[in-house]
């Protein structure tokens, strides 16, 4: 649904009112909440284990388990960080930039946003596509590559007002790089974690989402909500070449002190 709701949000858009979005988007809630509930219905396995409801120390303790393993596993944390810090640029742009980008576009044509999403939404489907058929063992390059992807589209969106095409264009190459930043994060706490922390290394990836997003948030209302939108996209897309830079030498550092361990 995070793949074929963008892609059609723009054709939705086209023939219902607002309102309805949101009916549409509670509706789906709804229907989510009900699903999750009748997992609750499937026969579990006689051999499951019961466990106990954990107290609030034992939640403590986890989140020290967590954090821990974060500690003694570098690259792990490392590639937690990188996955999320972009963030802190990527929610402005999404809440602020995307909006005011297409109402200038449209000149007050709503409609104008959701062909934005909906092309942001082909390039999610296309890199989930290309995802799904790439091997890597590297996680961290695959989502520094992905954060590079998401810098040009929003380098390239600060010409959209002059070019419309080239608007959408760039909306559509932002989108390719989300695959290749998320699906890495997953995999890499799935085969990078040990099997008694991965939920709670999974719960520490959100939580350090929901920062920097918070943190984006904050400054986009605060701060770089003020700025003209071309200046917003380039100063985001700029921010992210260089954290991608950055990233890109911690990985070759990495990999120089792997082979140098190896050697020894």
């Amino acid at each position: 649904m995070r793949i074929a709701a963008p892609m059609t949000i723009g054709v939705i858009a086209a023939w219902v009112p607002l309102s309805t979005l949101f009916f549409i988007n509670a509706f789906a809630y709804l229907l989510s909440a009900c699903f999750l509930y009748a997992l609750g219905k499937i026969p579990r396995s006689g051999q499951e284990t019961v466990t106990s409801r954990l107290s609030a120390g034992q939640y403590i303790r986890d989140i020290g388990y967590g954090l821990k393993e974060l500690q003694t596993n570098r690259l792990l944390f490392v590639i937690l960080l990188f996955s999320n810090m972009g963030f802190l640029v990527w929610q402005v742009c999404w809440n602020v930039g995307f909006p005011f980008l297409a109402n200038e576009m449209g000149q007050g044509d709503s409609s104008m946003l959701a062909v934005l999403i909906g092309f942001y939404g082909i390039g999610n489907l296309l890199g989930s596509l290309f995802m799904a058929r790439l091997q890597y063992q590297r996680h961290l390059l695959v989502i520094i590559a992905g954060w590079l992807v998401q810098a040009v589209g929003f380098l390239l969106l600060t010409q959209g007002l002059a070019l419309h095409w080239l608007a959408f264009l760039a909306a559509a190459i932002a989108g390719v790089g989300g695959p290749l930043i998320g699906i890495p994060t997953v995999t890499a706490i799935q085969t990078k974690a040990a099997d008694s922390n991965t939920g709670k290394i999974y719960a520490l990836n959100m939580l350090m989402f929901t920062g920097f997003s918070m943190l984006s948030s904050s400054m986009g209302a605060l701060w770089l909500g003020t700025w003209p939108v071309k200046e917003l996209f380039f100063a985001s897309g700029l921010f992210l070449a260089i954290m991608c830079a950055l990233g890109l030498a911690l990985e070759r550092k990495a990999r120089q002190d792997k082979h140098q361990s190896f050697s020894a």
